[in-house]
């Protein structure tokens, strides 16, 4: 079955918090950091849709998603946390995001090994996924 190809339309989704910076984030309230991490956002839609495409377990395109994606995920974590002047609403709602995130990617994982591409394994990359994705639009607020 192709279930793994819903992982192909969530990693579409990563352009969904680039698209907020580039389309309604005025330039002289862009920073640095935001326009560094959309650039990474667009190279995990990039080599993501590429890995789920074809996934192959420890192939070269799973280390480069796998490396973009933890370079994303560390990156907004600490922008938000220690960079960003982010009201508390918006930032509690980040971290249980990021808490929901760290918690799937951990299901994802623990599915992965036992049997890749299951069922249990696709799900819960695709929450990891979306609670990644709603986290960096929070993040970009």
């Amino acid at each position: 079955m192709n279930l793994h190809k819903i992982l192909i339309f969530s990693s579409c989704l990563f352009l969904l918090p680039y698209l907020n910076i580039v389309l309604f984030i005025e330039e002289t309230t862009s920073n640095f950091y935001e326009k560094y991490m959309s650039m990474l956002l667009v190279c995990n839609f990039i080599f993501s849709v590429l890995f789920w495409h074809n996934p192959i377990s420890k192939s070269i395109i799973h280390k480069i998603d796998g490396f973009f994606a933890k370079l994303s995920v560390v990156t907004v974590f600490l922008y938000v946390a220690f960079i960003k002047d982010v009201d508390p609403y918006n930032e509690n709602i980040f971290f249980l995001l990021y808490l929901f995130f760290i918690s799937f990617a951990r299901l994802s994982n623990k599915h992965s090994r036992k049997e890749w591409c299951s069922n249990s394994h696709i799900f819960y990359h695709f929450l990891m996924h979306l609670s990644g994705i709603f986290g960096g639009i929070v993040a970009f607020l």
